[in-house]
């Protein structure tokens, strides 16, 4: 993950090159660092970024244009938190079907590269081929969402900040059953499968695969894969 004098640096390059995202970038920055007049640059930074969304993001994501909320905003109810004109953090909470079709060609862009956070809500997956793209996601969380025709996790494997992946009143498939991409992570933390009906055969599967790289046995191994609600943390393996 870049840090603010890496992107400043980015941003001053996009202004030589006449990219707009430039000027929004750098106002980000002023807004952080400046000390005795910082609501002036807050204040400038949230009108450079409403410009930039009313003439460059607003025409091509015009659904869900006014869900885009600078960060020094609160992004709840809307769902999208922007910094340094790049989207960090989504959550599709109380959207409807029109904003939620137009969130796979936002994840798609450029300017989705740098999201720190998803909650994606209320959606229907018939791959993760999208998520393969989202090096710098941290959080991944799928909630009421029907991922029945999902394959294959290997996506998951190139994330590599991934720290925590979450599901919960999910459809998961039942051919889903090698969960070892999961270790490719080596950022994750925890993998939380709550009031999800997902088969023992893929904890077990999941549960083996960290025995092979070297993890301890599970603690509480039968409370671990039984029951309505399943959880499973790094924190229950010894790891070095």
């Amino acid at each position: 993950m870049w840090k603010r004098g890496e992107f400043a640096r980015y941003g001053a390059w996009l202004t030589k090159q006449g990219h707009a995202l430039g000027e929004v970038i750098a106002a980000d920055v002023a807004a952080e660092v400046e000390s005795g007049l910082k609501h002036i640059a807050k204040d400038r930074a949230r009108q450079v970024f409403k410009d930039y969304v009313e003439n460059h993001l607003g025409p091509r994501f015009s659904r869900i244009a006014k869900n885009m909320v600078h960060f020094t905003k609160d992004a709840f109810p809307l769902g999208m938190s922007f910094r340094y004109g790049l989207l960090r953090k989504l959550d599709t909470f109380t959207w409807t079907r029109p904003m939620r079709d137009q969130v796979l060609s936002l994840l798609a862009d450029d300017h989705a590269a740098w999201v720190t956070r998803l909650c994606l809500r209320n959606f229907k997956f018939e791959d993760f081929e999208f998520l393969s793209s989202l090096k710098a996601t941290r959080t991944l969380n799928f909630r009421w969402a029907d991922i029945a025709s999902v394959r294959s996790l290997e996506p998951l494997a190139n994330m590599s900040q991934l720290r925590a992946l979450n599901v919960s009143d999910s459809a998961v498939s039942d051919l889903v059953t090698d969960l070892r991409p999961l270790l490719s992570c080596p950022s994750l933390c925890n993998v939380g499968l709550w009031d999800t009906p997902v088969p023992k055969s893929q904890l077990e599967t999941l549960k083996e695969s960290m025995k092979e790289n070297g993890a301890q046995p599970v603690k509480n191994q039968e409370d671990l894969i039984s029951g309505y609600e399943r959880y499973i943390s790094h924190n229950d393996f010894d790891w070095y």
